[in-house]
């Protein structure tokens, strides 16, 4: 494929914020490589011409792109036996040679990191986002009141899913109206779930967490959508990163530095569900704690970065003390969104 060029003014492109700007003109292979490979953030990317078709994704495969022998897509429901895009992968296809998948970008830990670089890498990221018609899916706990906290020149609409009289409705309302913002709420009904039950894609194959958190962030995209948003970020990751979950308490540090490794490593099949779930609500979905140099410098922090003394999430709560988010929020515990928001009883309740 040496010496052919290839034409991107046309591509259809998902996140992609640190290069979409760049995305014009004639461009050798290696020049496309070279280009994408300066993007961090989530990306998918498709070009399709009557000569040949280019596909491309991030170093986790964040965002959902699908092709078989005869088209691709973002939607794996509009393809017969869709195989997904392997991550960090360029895929090329033209009249003069086989089609030809390469993987151009992965990981590479850097150790040293810390909660001030971490501030560096992600707020530079979020800067980049539209400035109109962002919207945060937020419950009020770090993960995503940071995210809301270093957004908030941007006047993003804060959407919060939860059944009425959930955990999640009023902790949700208490942290927006203590960062000087309001937030929107898409009430969860037995007639949402099931409606939203029926678009989520390739269901009968999702636990029923998977089902559960599905059905959110589908409802809260659409809910989004209507409400004139673009592109919904959510904190995917974070917990991988830090060391979010219950299951990593009592682990010693090497093993925590192991699995959580692991976890990042295998996260992709929960981002693509939600990504997918976001994408048929309406919106763009986008992941900023998964930009790669952000992901990178957090793998190779210390443990007790990550888990110290009882709390989890340091350096996370280290980077909401930089920018002065309120102190109960940088304080705040987790709280799995399918049970904060009681979408979970539903799915279990009409046993989808």
């Amino acid at each position: 494929m040496k010496g052919i060029k290839y034409d991107v003014d046309k591509c259809q492109i998902l996140g992609g914020y640190e290069v979409r700007n760049k995305l014009k003109g004639i461009y050798s292979l290696l020049g496309l490589k070279r280009l994408l490979m300066e993007e961090g953030g989530p990306l998918a990317l498709l070009l399709k011409h009557e000569k040949y078709q280019i596909m491309a994704n991030d170093y986790l495969g964040a965002l959902p792109i699908f092709y078989n022998e005869k088209d691709a897509a973002f939607d794996p429901s509009l393809l017969d036996h869709p195989i997904a895009l392997p991550a960090g992968s360029i895929f090329i296809k033209n009249d003069y040679a086989k089609p030809d998948i390469r993987q151009y970008v992965g990981f590479k830990i850097e150790p040293g990191g810390t909660p001030e670089g971490l501030l560096t890498i992600l707020s530079k990221y979020i800067e980049l986002l539209p400035e109109k018609g962002l919207a945060i899916a937020f419950s009020g706990g770090l993960d995503s009141s940071l995210l809301a906290w270093l957004a908030k020149k941007k006047a993003p609409s804060l959407f919060t899913a939860g059944i009425d009289g959930s955990k999640d409705l009023y902790d949700a309302e208490v942290a927006a109206g203590k960062m000087g913002m309001s937030n929107q709420v898409v009430k969860i009904t037995e007639a949402a779930v099931r409606n939203a039950y029926k678009m989520i894609y390739n269901n009968k194959h999702l636990t029923v967490m998977d089902k559960a958190l599905a059905v959110g962030f589908y409802l809260i995209s659409q809910k989004a959508a209507q409400d004139g948003a673009k592109v919904l970020i959510t904190g995917q990751l974070a917990d991988e990163l830090f060391g979010g979950y219950k299951r990593y308490f009592g682990l010693s540090p090497a093993e925590l530095i192991a699995v959580l490794e692991h976890d990042v490593l295998f996260s992709r099949d929960g981002m693509m569900r939600d990504s997918l779930a976001v994408l048929r609500g309406g919106l763009e979905p986008n992941f900023p704690y998964t930009h790669r140099r952000f992901v990178n410098m957090a793998l190779g922090m210390e443990p007790q970065m990550k888990i110290y003394d009882g709390v989890n999430k340091i350096a996370l709560r280290k980077m909401g003390k930089l920018v002065m988010l309120p102190d109960s929020l940088v304080s705040a515990k987790k709280r799995a969104f399918q049970y904060g928001s009681g979408i979970l009883k539903y799915i279990i309740k009409l046993g989808l």
